[in-house]
C-alpha cells in the first residue's frame, strides 16, 4: 500500500511539473491576455479629457508628421486658463495691445504667484486708466483668480465680466468671452456659462480661432446638458468651417481646430455607443486631412 502511494505522488509531480513548464513556456494562453482589441466604453455623461480615436489602429510608437498640430488641438481643445500667461491668444502679434496697464497686467501674470499678482492689481486699479487699460488689468485678475489654490471661480468670473464690459476692442471682448465661459464651465455653472454665451456670441459666421472655439463650448455645454444631436451639429459646424481653410485662419491652426472638433465628436460617438459612427468620422477625415494637406 505504502508503495502504491508513492508511485501515485511521483505521478502527480510529474503531472504538476509538466502543466507549470508548458504555462510558462507559452503553451498556455493566459485567459487575461484574450482580446488585445477590447473596447471599453464609457457611459454616457462621462468626461474624458483625451480622447485619441481618430483611428481604430493602436497608436505608434513614435509620432507622425503632424504631431505637432495634434498637440496644438489637443491644447485648444482643453477648457483651462489655468496655465495661459499672456492676455489673450493672439496678443503676442496684436499691436493695439500696449500702455502702462497692458505692461503691468503682463508683469502680473509672469510674477512669482498669482496672489503677488493679485495684490499688484488691485494697487493698480487704485489709479485712474481709461477704460481700455482697465480692462487689460480686470482680465489679468481674471486669470490670476483661477491660478489660485485652490482657484476662485467666482472672482475670476466677475473680473472676466468687468474686462468685457470696460474693453473697446471686439476681438478681446471674445477672447475674454472665451476665458469666461471656460471659468464658468470649470466652476460648474454650467447655466451661467450658456447665459454668457446666447448674450455675447451668435455662432453665426464663424472666421476667428475665437470664435471657433467658442463654438466648441458651445458643443461641450450642449454635451453636458445630454443633448447629443445638438452638441453633434455644433461640433461639425466647427469641422466643417475649419476644413474648408477660411482665408482668416492659418492653415496650422485651421487644421488644428478641426481635429479638436474631431476628438469631440469621436468622444460623443463612443459616449453614446455610437461606434459605426466614429469608424466612419475617422475614414471620412482621413480622407479630408489628406487633401488639405497634400503639397499644392
Amino acid at each position: 500500500m505504502k508503495q502504491v502511494l508513492i508511485v501515485i505522488g511521483v505521478v502527480l509531480g510529474i503531472v504538476l511539473l509538466t502543466v507549470l513548464a508548458a504555462y510558462f513556456g507559452g503553451g498556455l494562453t493566459n485567459p487575461a491576455a484574450i482580446d488585445k482589441g477590447q473596447r471599453f466604453k464609457a457611459k454616457p455623461g462621462t468626461t474624458r479629457k483625451n480622447a485619441i480615436a481618430l483611428t481604430s489602429s493602436s497608436r505608434k510608437e513614435t509620432e507622425d508628421p503632424q504631431a505637432a498640430i495634434a498637440r496644438k488641438a489637443g491644447e485648444m481643445e482643453d477648457d483651462s486658463p489655468l496655465s495661459v500667461k499672456s492676455l489673450s491668444p493672439s496678443e503676442s502679434k496684436d499691436p493695439k495691445r500696449s500702455g502702462p496697464a497692458h505692461d503691468r497686467a503682463q508683469q502680473a501674470l509672469n510674477g512669482v504667484s498669482p496672489e503677488a499678482g493679485i495684490r499688484s492689481l488691485t494697487s493698480a486699479l487704485a489709479m485712474p486708466h481709461d477704460p481700455q487699460q482697465a480692462a487689460y488689468i480686470h482680465e489679468a485678475m481674471g486669470q490670476l483668480y483661477v491660478q489660485l489654490d485652490p482657484p476662485d471661480y467666482e472672482k475670476s468670473a466677475a473680473a472676466f465680466a468687468e474686462a468685457r464690459a470696460l474693453t473697446t476692442d471686439l476681438e478681446m471682448e471674445q477672447s475674454v468671452l472665451l476665458k469666461s465661459v471656460q471659468v464658468l464651465m470649470q466652476g460648474g455653472k454650467n447655466d451661467a456659462a450658456r447665459a454668457a454665451l446666447e448674450e455675447g456670441f451668435d455662432g453665426q459666421n464663424l472666421s476667428s480661432e475665437t470664435q471657433f472655439r467658442l463654438q466648441v463650448l458651445r458643443g461641450q455645454l450642449e454635451e453636458r446638458a445630454g443633448r447629443g444631436e445638438a452638441a453633434e451639429d455644433l461640433y461639425y459646424s466647427v469641422l466643417d468651417g475649419t476644413l474648408a481653410l477660411p482665408d482668416t485662419l492659418e492653415k496650422d491652426v485651421a487644421i488644428a481646430l478641426a481635429r479638436g472638433a474631431a476628438l469631440h465628436l469621436t468622444r460623443l460617438y463612443r459616449d453614446y455607443d455610437r461606434d459605426q459612427a466614429a469608424e466612419a468620422l475617422a475614414k471620412d477625415l482621413k480622407r479630408r486631412f489628406k487633401k488639405i494637406e497634400e503639397p499644392t
